[in-house]
């Protein structure tokens, strides 16, 4: 079995991946500050970089790709142990966990992005279709295990039409979209019927409420 672990990195630390679990993996770090190694113009966010490595590998891709941030422990405290549940990830598996059944947000990328987000237009761009749930699930950080299947569901053509939009210096809001899409594209159902709707109350009272009640 190959587990390959795709790390999206900036300026972090990385020595973490000096942990012996990582023995067992194909590491691939993409920087985009340091111009060695495996070198990516720093835009589109971490989203960038997962789907390049999508589209460069896709038929050759692991059995499982966990897909990490250059820093992943701010995300997910646990990450080490994850690390060793590699081998059994079977569907989509969370890596950000601030919350185990994570976060949930509206069309507009509310409550949990100030100003919004374009997370509907975003959507018919990538499905070619209109949402079935007013509501979507996501785990922020945008980091997750998954096996090539999942990946490979939606076809090579539908991540390079992403990746596009991913390399384009003016799409400064879709990294933090594809947050919220990462759970839809890898075969996660949507979270709510159409016709549920958030409360209305101030979306900041929303956001440090802690619920979603």
């Amino acid at each position: 079995m190959r587990i390959d672990v795709v790390v999206a990195r900036y300026r972090e630390d990385i020595s973490w991946l000096t942990d012996p679990v990582f023995k067992s993996c194909n590491v691939l770090v993409y920087n985009k500050y340091e111009q060695s190694g495996l070198v990516l113009p720093n835009v589109g966010r971490e989203s960038h970089t997962y789907v390049h490595h999508i589209v460069q590998n896709f038929d050759n891709l692991a059995d499982v790709t966990a897909f990490v941030q250059g820093d992943p422990f701010d995300h997910c405290p646990a990450f080490m142990k994850d690390m060793h549940d590699l081998p059994f990830v079977k569907k989509f598996e969370p890596l950000s966990r601030h919350r185990p059944d994570g976060f949930v947000c509206d069309l507009a990328g509310l409550p949990h992005h100030f100003g919004g987000l374009p997370v509907m237009s975003d959507y018919q761009f990538l499905f070619q279709k209109p949402p079935v749930s007013s509501c979507i699930r996501f785990f922020p950080g945008a980091m997750f295990a998954v096996p090539k299947e999942l990946i490979r569901a939606q076809g090579l053509g539908f991540y390079k039409r992403l990746l596009a939009r991913l390399c384009d210096p003016s799409e400064t809001l879709l990294g933090f979209t594809m947050e919220r899409l990462w759970p839809l594209i890898l075969g996660e159902p949507e979270f709510a019927p159409l016709g549920v709707r958030f409360p209305k109350r101030d979306w900041l009272t929303y956001l440090f409420s802690g619920t979603s009640k």
